[in-house]
Parts: C-alpha cells; structure tokens; sequence
C-alpha cells in the first residue's frame, strides 16, 4: 500500500511539472500590493489590476479573489493579449463559485473574455469568452451575431465551489467540470484570428449593458496547450476541499471594500446598520430588540 501511494504522488509530480512548462498565466491572489497588482505566479509578467472593489479574501487555506456587489473584475492587462495572439491549442482553468445574488438569466455573466473592443455593439472588433449564463465557450470576429462555440446549454450551480476547465486542440473544443469532459464540439475560429487582444478580463464584458457575474474565482490558470484528462483531474483535486472550507467561509460576516467611508443607520434607530472601518465594509445582521440598544 505504502508503495502504491508512492507512485501516486510521482505521477502527480509528473503530471504537474509537465503542465508547469506550459503555463503562461497564473492568479492564485495570495500577494495584493498597494496599487491593487495581483502577480501572476508563472513567472511570464502578466500581472492583473483588481477593478470595482473586488478583493482578496481567505477561505481557511485557501485564498480568493471576492468580485464583491459593485461589478468587481480582475483586469489582465494589454500584456495578456500578446499570448492569445500566440494561441494555437490551449487551455483555461479556474476554480469558480457563483453566488445565488447572481442574475444568470441576465446576458452577459462572463466568468473571462479576451476582446479587441471594450464596447462590441458601437465596435464590433472581435471576442472570445466564457460565460455562466449557458456554461459555455463563445468566439467572434465580429460581435454576438457571428458567435461559434460549444455549450452545455445549462446555467452554472450557484452557492457550490466548482472546477471548470476549457481546453481546445485545433478545431475542438472540451468542457470540463470538476475534473470530468461533460461536452465537446467543433469551435471554427482559433484564438489567434482575434490577433492581439486590448481587453483582457475575469467577469468584466466588452458588452456594457450586459451583467457582471458575482461570485468568487481561485486559482485562474491559461496553458499554450490543450490539457490531457488526467492533466485536468489533478487540477480539479482541491474541488471537495474548497466546499468544506466554503461552509465556514459562509458563516464569517459579510465584507466588502469600498473607497469612500460610507455609513448606513439602522431604519428605526441611530445605531450603524453597517459602516466602513480600515477601508472594510461590515453589515450587521443581527435584530434589534427593545430600544434598538441590544
């Protein structure tokens, strides 16, 4: 037994080395600096800006990019157009955890999109993207009405940490979820027809009407290669971990960043309702009884 567990971790090492080499983008948000810099870990210099109050936060050991309730994303920067650019077979992977404030009937709920407009419907310039509304991969040259791509057709499980993988070798495309290929299909146009992406983005939409998706993100990932099943398995091992981890999470008082000091009052008392303090915004959720004062 002890040497079956033996090579079981040495496969891994392999399997994980091997995904290493290809690894051009990686976010686990564990380093926040003072100008809102997330680094990205692979060691290729595409470090992202933290957008619209969205923040770090820790869940036990685990550590979170939290989009927050004021249209929150993660800006990757032009830098990161220069690797689609480049992009033949490739992978995205990333842990996601919708929450149930979260409009999905809404257009738009983009958990990443990669486009040459920042406002497809006056600039129809091209986008690829990956959207929770129907959990599947779109691409265009032009704007919505000439989008390929595969689906599940299904909105994304809110309240649940799920692991999501899109992998694409050539002309096919894989969806997987939680380790496990749900769907695949023909995807004609390949990332490198986009040329050079401007707008490079986790949940904010080159559509400006549309809706941002809320929720949390861990552990964002892009790879110049298409990923094996076994490759995806191991990355999607953390899933059942991060839902035990996510039960204390819910339980700990809602907090948000913000950049002004606002402060709300009880409706029937003067008592703060919720307030900022240390540029962290806590909400009570508690009754009052009596004269408020408990």
């Amino acid at each position: 037994m002890k040497q079956f567990y033996t090579l079981l971790i040495l496969i891994s090492g392999l399997l994980l080395n091997g995904q290493n080499k290809n690894l051009k983008i990686h976010y686990k948000f564990q380093q926040l600096n003072n100008k809102g810099i997330v680094e990205d870990v692979s060691g290729n210099g595409n470090d992202a800006t933290i957008k619209n109050n969205s923040f770090i936060d820790k869940m036990g050991i685990y550590t979170i990019l939290n989009l927050g309730v004021n249209n929150g994303y993660l800006d990757m920067g032009e830098s990161a157009g220069n690797l689609i650019n480049s992009l033949n077979s490739f992978s995205i992977s990333t842990y996601i955890c919708v929450n149930d404030l979260a409009d999905l009937n809404a257009n738009g709920n983009f958990i990443w999109s990669f486009a040459n407009s920042d406002d497809i419907i006056g600039q129809p310039k091209c986008c690829r993207f990956y959207s929770a509304k129907i959990d599947g991969y779109k691409i265009t040259l032009s704007d919505y009405c000439t989008e390929t791509g595969i689906k599940r057709d299904t909105q994304r499980i809110k309240k649940i940490w799920k692991h999501l993988v899109y992998t694409q070798s050539g002309t096919i495309g894989n969806i997987y979820s939680d380790g496990s290929l749900v769907t695949s299909g023909n995807v004609s146009i390949l990332p490198q027809q986009l040329g050079k992406t401007r707008y490079n983005f986790l949940v904010r939409l080159p559509y400006s009407a549309d809706a941002y998706l809320k929720g949390l993100i861990s552990d964002f990932r892009i790879y110049n290669k298409a990923l094996s099943p076994s490759e995806v398995s191991v990355l999607a091992s953390e899933v059942s971990n991060m839902n035990i981890a996510y039960v204390a999470y819910q339980k700990q008082p809602l907090r948000y960043t913000v950049e002004n000091n606002l402060l709300f009052l009880h409706k029937y008392t003067a008592d703060p309702a919720a307030l900022v303090y240390d540029n962290t915004f806590y909400i009570y959720t508690g009754q009052d009884t009596g004269n408020g004062s408990n």
